[in-house]
């Protein structure tokens, strides 16, 4: 019955999602397309003639990114961009069309990367509902130590799995976007298809979401004395080499990728240390002084 409550509340967050699927991957693809409209040359261009058809002299402004490529009758060059053409006469201009550069190659391939979405979408966005359900259902078992302990284990969790999602987002997907688009660039055509630039931002989106969410471990293991920073720090060797694995399992196979989420891991994992030792400073001060 549980289970059935859970996948009926991410079907209806899956339908719910599907309503602004193009939105979403229009957000997706949003750092695919700054990268492709800052190289012009790769872009394919469309065309435009300006006319002047009044009976007076017409100023205009060439658009962004626009090239002249013939004029005819009398147009003359007022400054950087800006043109007067007499009565009669025109330009014709190339500019790259507005494009992700994204292709799609079947009919049914814009359809199945928008419900792909939808369903990641709908699991994420329906996650407080059908977690509540699932503690709602293993609480009479917990301890009551473990039953206080439940909503800051969450609170970390999703805080840090947030902060993955957002470096990825904003940071490293455009740096990994703009590396591989020139990198490609040496070798042939940029020519990225939808379906597999959906796949690859989705596996890096859940890849950060997972191993930063995973890093709640270390805070948790300190926070219940587990482990001491001094036992943590002297693994943080063995720490490195297990955080490069868990990046490579965790992002596309390209070494970009892996570096720009193992970076952020061993900046956490560093934090963990220093906010042990405070916290471990913190008790010994609190303890009594006994001669």
């Amino acid at each position: 019955m549980l289970v059935l409550r859970c996948l009926l509340i991410v079907l209806l967050g899956t339908g719910l999602s599907f309503c602004f699927s193009e939105k979403a991957i229009a957000l997706l693809t949003d750092s695919m397309a700054k990268v492709h409209q800052n190289n012009p040359v790769s872009q394919p261009l469309e065309y435009e003639r300006l006319l002047n058809t009044s009976h007076l002299p017409a100023t205009i402004e060439l658009p962004f990114q626009a090239e002249i490529r013939f004029a005819s009758g009398r147009v003359e060059e007022i400054s950087n961009h800006h043109f007067q053409l007499q009565p009669g006469s025109y330009i014709e201009i190339a500019r790259p069309k507005e494009t992700t550069a994204l292709f799609i190659l079947s009919p049914i391939e814009g359809f199945t990367s928008s419900l792909k979405i939808s369903v990641w979408l709908g699991i994420f966005l329906t996650t407080p509902l059908w977690v509540f359900l699932i503690l709602k259902f293993i609480k009479p078992g917990l301890m009551p130590l473990e039953r206080r302990s439940i909503f800051p284990i969450l609170f970390i969790t999703s805080s840090l799995a947030l902060l993955g999602l957002s470096i990825a987002y904003f940071f490293t997907l455009p740096m990994a976007n703009h590396y591989l688009y020139h990198f490609n660039q040496q070798i042939g055509i940029n020519h990225w298809v939808l379906s597999a630039y959906i796949d690859y931002v989705l596996t890096f989106l859940l890849g950060h979401g997972i191993a930063f969410s995973s890093a709640s471990i270390l805070f948790v293991a300190l926070y219940y004395h587990w482990i001491s920073s001094h036992q943590l720090a002297r693994f943080r060797r063995h720490a490195i080499v297990l955080i490069l694995a868990f990046s490579a399992l965790l992002t596309p196979p390209d070494v970009i990728s892996q570096v720009l989420l193992a970076i952020p891991l061993m900046f956490l994992f560093e934090c963990a240390v220093w906010i042990g030792r405070r916290g471990e400073k913190c008790i010994e001060l609190s303890k009594p002084y006994t001669p």
